[in-house]
């Protein structure tokens, strides 16, 4: 199990529960956890693992190789090893593939990647989600501010974020958050949702109306475009009033685009 995953766990405990939990773990897994407890959930620090392996740059691939087989089992996710100073900062990354594909008196210096950028510690979990897309990630490293290796983020750590982000994305579209009960009356969610409401209703008779005035195949584009524009203003931060003045706007042109033909 994650470190973060264990520290979520340990969290939703009582305290006198809590306390008495970090008590019974050894010292080496009390000090992990605690190094995990100490960062906010929403940041790269409360999402880390603290089972990142380290080798020195001075060393043959020779070396890492023994190293490897003599620790026996690489953690989950593992497509590179972070290299570190003797006072673990971080220098680079050496990706198995490196490892595996050049010869052994080869030095770790010599094909490790230094134009892999570690993340911060406090980097947003959003922002985590977001580099791993854009680049394809597997694994990052995670630094402090002093630019020490603490910690890496991988690919299952961030799935949970993306997905997060994604309901939090059609919530905010359906003029809900996190807070709104799903299950509240009808009445009561229409009034909190009358704003949303009303222009789903009126994006609805106006593709009606599209579709029963002039070219069939005119109307449908019409109307294609039309909801396009009305889901890109749910999604832009200008003011309601500012969105409900353009959304008049484009059913006036639109209806007089029609009265033209």
């Amino acid at each position: 199990m994650a470190d973060f995953d264990q520290a979520d766990i340990i969290l939703a405990l009582p305290t006198d529960k809590l306390v008495q939990t970090l008590h019974t773990l050894d010292a080496n897994k009390r000090e992990r956890l605690e190094s995990v407890l100490s960062y906010s959930e929403d940041t790269a620090g409360g999402l880390m693992n603290l089972d990142q392996v380290t080798v020195r740059a001075d060393v043959s691939l020779d070396v890492v190789l023994r190293y490897l087989r003599i620790r026996g089992e690489l953690p989950d996710h593992t497509d590179q090893l972070f290299v570190t100073d003797r006072h673990d900062h971080y220098l680079g990354a050496l990706y198995l593939r490196d490892l595996l594909t050049n010869d052994l008196d080869v030095e770790v210096k010599s094909i490790m990647r230094t134009d892999v950028d570690a993340m911060h510690v406090h980097m947003s979990d959003n922002e985590v989600a977001r580099e791993f897309e854009k680049y394809d990630l597997v694994s990052a490293a995670i630094v402090d501010e002093e630019h020490r290796l603490i910690g890496r983020i991988t690919i299952d750590d961030v799935v949970d974020v993306i997905r997060d982000e994604a309901e939090h994305s059609l919530m905010s579209a359906a003029g809900l958050d996190e807070e709104d009960d799903m299950f509240a009356p009808v009445f009561k969610s229409a009034r909190r949702r009358a704003l949303w409401l009303g222009i789903n209703l009126c994006t609805a008779f106006l593709a009606n109306v599209l579709n029963n005035q002039g070219s069939v195949d005119c109307a449908d584009n019409r109307s294609q475009a039309v909801n396009s524009m009305v889901m890109d203003l749910c999604k832009r931060p200008e003011s309601v009033l500012h969105q409900v003045d353009i959304l008049l706007t484009l059913l006036v042109l639109q209806l007089g685009l029609l009265h033209l033909k």
